[in-house]
């Protein structure tokens, strides 16, 4: 596997996810438009928001909601061995 340097190769996790739009469920509920703008502000990468544009415009309660839409999005990266 190649080495790189470019952090649009690096998949996005649930843990980067969360990361950046946590905050948006101290208000609850939160709205996919909230959690882009949220992470926007937080200085999330272009593949997060990306990932966040996918949502429906759904109300979430709890962050676990997240993954009912965005299933495809791993825990965490695998390990490198």
């Amino acid at each position: 596997m190649a080495v790189t340097n470019d952090p649009g190769a690096v998949p996005v996790t649930r843990i980067e996810v969360l990361d950046f739009v946590a905050e948006a469920f101290d208000t609850v509920p939160a709205r996919p438009h909230t959690l882009v703008e949220v992470a926007v502000r937080n200085g999330a990468r272009d593949a997060v928001i990306a990932v966040l544009g996918r949502l429906p415009d759904v109300e979430l309660r709890e962050p676990q909601q997240l993954w009912d839409y965005l299933s495809e999005v791993p825990e965490s990266l695998p390990q490198r061995r």
